[in-house]
């Protein structure tokens, strides 16, 4: 086996984002690195230190007030959110994984490291006051949002929206810091849709009206042109945006677990408990009072033909003086 290292002359150099070499330049060929779980960087918009920040691969701006984009998509559709549980204080911006999720808000997925319940229902970080001093929740509510910022328009980015923005109860609003009012993000959209307004024809600006515990609020400010519009919808149609919007840990799409909770070395199918024999069904009630005496192997006929002519209590007189163990 040689030691010799290559000279890198004798080969085409591996430059990033260069040219492949002509053999591989068809993309008919298929690695097996393709099935390899790396993981995906995706582009965020995120909060540090009470201000917002783009991060395009680990490269952050400087931090601004509000910023202004045009939402593209969001996931999970319409009402439904993801759940995350984060071990310790969770802080926005921090890229550590969550010790348990769920990509549909009813069970924890496959990929969670250390699940906490059968299902996010009777799970004990579900809890009202389990969260941080006795707040919120601990497990909490998201939605991934897809938007690009303008009027560059050129990539997508992620916003993470939190529940105190999703389910924020000021229908008309709050203050925001650069003027007008501000949305949580369901009260945003359903502000569009009751004008018939598609928020990708929105130019909307996102700002912390209520600081970085209460996340990312939401304000339309203007409409985009006829151009930007078209390359809006060009974004929308990218590769880029399945990244973006779905929900993952460690590069692998989150799938839920509808079996319940499966604790790591667990089998995949949770053991059936044993069928416990029928119970038998109980004995009728042994006759009591006349039908038993009538009944008696042992008591005579003429006494049955007696009591049938006198009436209860007469008869158990006479039987408990003449015939005790029949009474």
């Amino acid at each position: 086996m040689s030691t010799n290292l290559t000279t890198p002359s004798q080969l085409m150099p591996f430059v990033q984002d260069g040219q492949l070499p002509a053999y591989l330049q068809d993309g008919g060929y298929q690695s097996t690195l393709d099935n390899q779980a790396t993981g995906t960087s995706v582009d965020r918009i995120t909060v540090v230190d009470g201000a917002i920040v783009t991060d395009i691969g680990g490269v952050r701006s400087s931090p601004s007030l509000a910023i202004d984009v045009v939402v593209l998509d969001a996931h999970p559709a319409g009402r439904e959110t993801y759940r995350a549980y984060y071990e310790g204080q969770y802080k926005d911006g921090e890229s550590s994984p969550p010790a348990c999720f769920s990509a549909d808000g009813k069970y924890p997925s496959l990929n969670a490291d250390k699940p906490q319940s059968r299902d996010c229902a009777s799970c004990p970080m579900n809890i009202s006051g389990s969260g941080s001093n006795g707040e919120g929740r601990a497990c909490g509510y998201f939605k991934h949002v897809a938007v690009a910022v303008y009027p560059e328009l050129d990539r997508v980015f992620r916003l993470k929206v939190a529940s105190r923005s999703l389910f924020s109860k000021e229908l008309n609003g709050v203050p925001s810091p650069l003027g007008g009012n501000a949305w949580g993000f369901t009260n945003f959209a359903k502000l569009l849709q009751q004008t018939k307004t598609p928020w990708e024809a929105v130019v909307t600006r996102v700002s912390l009206p209520k600081g970085q515990t209460y996340g990312f609020f939401f304000t339309p400010v203007g409409y985009v042109n006829k151009e930007q519009f078209e390359k809006i919808k060009e974004l929308q149609r990218s590769a880029v945006m399945e990244d973006v919007l779905t929900v993952e840990v460690s590069g692998t799409p989150a799938q839920t677990n509808p079996a319940g909770f499966l604790p790591a070395g667990a089998p995949a199918v949770l053991p059936v408990p044993p069928v416990q024999p029928p119970v038998p069904p109980l004995a009728p009630p042994a006759p009591a009072g006349r039908e038993k005496w009538m009944a008696s192997p042992t008591l005579p006929s003429a006494v049955k033909d007696w009591i049938v002519q006198v009436d209860d209590s007469t008869a158990r007189t006479y039987l408990q003086a003449n015939y005790p163990h029949e009474v």
